[in-house]
């Protein structure tokens, strides 16, 4: 089951990033509250960048900002999210449809959680960067 976004619920994304640069680690942690835009069908979350040659690892987890009510507090959702590249960044913007969107995609993944206001299992995506520097944008997919 997706999201209840048509009631305007608030659900809290986390993403922590970190980034392996020849042998040293540097960590960097996002976190954004949001809504789904009545008009839109995602939601930018973040965004990072991994130097060529260099390995990228990030995590990812989702929940409600507060438990929801009644039945929906122990109902299942699915959290929908997207890493686009910056060579896609301004084709993803201007894509008219959800699955146009989506097939410009690295990373097309999810995460399940419950209304009771508890995080998601954390999602970990790692990569090898083998091209120039390149960022990388975090979406939530509607």
């Amino acid at each position: 089951m997706s999201l209840p976004t048509t009631h305007g619920i608030k659900f809290w994304a986390i993403a922590v990033i970190s980034i392996l640069l020849v042998g040293s680690a540097t960590a960097l942690k996002a976190s954004k509250l949001f809504k789904f835009p009545k008009n839109e069908n995602y939601v930018y979350l973040t965004k990072f960048s991994v130097g060529e040659g260099n390995n990228g690892q990030f995590n990812f987890r989702a929940g409600f900002s507060s438990p929801l009510e009644g039945d929906e507090r122990m109902q299942s959702f699915t959290f929908f999210y997207s890493v686009i590249t910056d060579d896609d960044w301004t084709k993803f913007l201007n894509a008219k449809s959800c699955s146009e969107r989506l097939a410009l995609s690295n990373i097309r993944s999810y995460v399940n959680f419950n209304g009771d206001g508890y995080w998601s299992q954390v999602k970990t995506h790692s990569f090898f960067n083998k091209h120039r520097t390149t960022v990388y944008y975090i979406v939530a997919i509607n």
